[in-house]
């Protein structure tokens, strides 16, 4: 599994763990864990 650190918008400090196959990949912010995105064979499953 890959970890990478990113800032997300105004500086917000986020995750995105990668699958190691990359087929697979999640963001949250590390403010409230809030989920960012969920993709999975390139196609976004997270709706809100």
């Amino acid at each position: 599994m890959s970890i990478k650190e990113f800032e997300y918008k105004n500086g917000l400090p986020a995750i995105r763990l990668t699958h190691p196959n990359g087929s697979a990949s999640v963001e949250f912010l590390l403010y409230g864990a809030h989920v960012l995105s969920w993709t999975v064979n390139d196609h976004e499953l997270l709706f809100v």
